[in-house]
């Protein structure tokens, strides 16, 4: 293959590849918790022809190398977990964090990690994620309990009757990293500890950095469409391009063929 087809088709999967981060982005502005990510990209290693200082005659030399790129590629994406807005919803189901955390969830015997607030009650009194996942540590609202309010501190009270003052309940804490960027997603609005994310500190809310909570509200996307949309279509314009310079190097590539041969 022609050296600059080459060049092309790697600007043109990455492209692909941004095109669709950039595609799953917009459809997660209505996910609660959902963080804004933007794709990186990097020039990969340049074919060198001449160097600088090569000479070029008795007394003189090349004073700037020639080079050519050879691409280009996605390197990762950079999430802004900047605090999204608040929707108040009225359901004291629904808990948002403001300021940093995450929440603990439980699922197949790991703990991972969501901004998503929005619990339900399970069959036994459980408090769980939409998709059955338990909060961790585990919250059981006792049989016949009304009226469950949950402090700024995480703090879990609930009426039973036959008592006349409030029960407690087990405590709601957050889990705080120093990496956050190395949280690894894993579907259901839920993220994995990763190799680079150092360890979690778990942390009663409004302690040493750790967010408050707020009841009968959750915490939407942050995601920034009006960025997405203009990447959208400056990615769009750029395919149309690269593709029509691979069309042009190939019948370039066959005239140069049919004068060497």
């Amino acid at each position: 293959m022609d050296a600059s087809m080459h060049t092309l088709g790697m600007g043109l999967n990455a492209a692909y590849t941004a095109f669709k981060i950039n595609g799953h982005m917009l459809g997660m502005t209505n996910v609660t918790g959902a963080k804004h990510e933007r794709v990186n990209l990097a020039d990969v290693a340049y074919q060198t022809q001449q160097t600088a200082g090569a000479p070029t005659g008795p007394e003189t030399v090349l004073p700037t190398p020639l080079q050519y790129g050879q691409g280009v590629k996605v390197t990762s994406t950079t999430t802004d977990f900047s605090q999204g807005q608040l929707v108040d919803t009225g359901n004291m189901m629904d808990i948002a964090i403001t300021g940093k955390g995450w929440f603990q969830i439980m699922k197949d015997g790991e703990i991972h990690y969501t901004r998503d607030g929005s619990f339900k009650k399970s069959a036994d009194g459980q408090i769980v994620t939409a998709d059955g996942y338990p909060l961790e540590p585990a919250i059981v609202i006792p049989e016949g309990g009304s009226e469950m309010t949950i402090r700024e501190n995480g703090s879990v009270t609930v009426k039973v009757p036959g008592q006349d003052e409030p029960v407690d309940l087990e405590r709601i804490q957050l889990a705080v990293f120093n990496n956050e960027e190395g949280l690894v997603k894993v579907g259901s609005n839920l993220r994995g500890i990763g190799p680079t994310t150092g360890e979690a500190r778990v942390l009663n809310p409004g302690e040493e950095g750790a967010g408050n909570i707020q009841q009968g509200s959750l915490e939407g996307s942050n995601v920034k469409i009006v960025p997405l949309l203009i990447d959208t279509v400056m990615l769009t314009r750029n395919t149309q391009m690269m593709s029509q310079g691979i069309s042009r190097a190939d019948q370039m590539w066959g005239y140069v063929n049919s004068i060497g041969g």
